[in-house]
């Protein structure tokens, strides 16, 4: 976590949110060309970086964009959000797998929507008194 403080210090939330999904999203794409166990390794603690840093620079981000009264019901879908896609994405891979034999189409749908997600990270909405990017 003081890594992703650093990293938000130096770029600002937005900036580093945007950086950190990029990174997971690379993280997905680089997983069709793995074919080795420590690659396999090396690529999870990649993504367990993105994912783990990038979840306090998006807390941090809830109150400036929305407000204070607003923090509670939007941190709460958010959470709702987070947890729904954690349980429908792994059962889409495996349906995905079982219809392709391969994972490589859940790995470039997860990895396009966490493109568009770090683009609406970037042309969408900013702190108040932080330049957009």
């Amino acid at each position: 976590m003081l890594l992703a403080y650093q990293i938000t210090v130096r770029l600002g939330a937005k900036r580093a949110l945007a950086v950190l999904i990029t990174l997971e999203a690379l993280t997905l794409f680089w997983l069709m060309l793995s074919r080795t166990t420590w690659s396999l390794y090396a690529l999870a603690l990649v993504l367990g970086f993105g994912v783990g840093a990038g979840s306090p620079v998006r807390l941090s981000m809830v109150a400036p964009l929305f407000g204070l009264r607003s923090v509670g019901a939007i941190l709460g879908i958010a959470t709702f959000d987070w947890g729904l896609g954690g349980c429908v994405g792994p059962l889409l891979a495996g349906a995905i797998f079982d219809w392709r034999q391969s994972y490589d189409l859940a790995f470039v749908i997860g990895g396009v929507m966490l493109i568009l997600a770090a683009l609406s990270v970037i042309l969408f909405g900013s702190h108040r008194g932080e330049q957009t990017a």
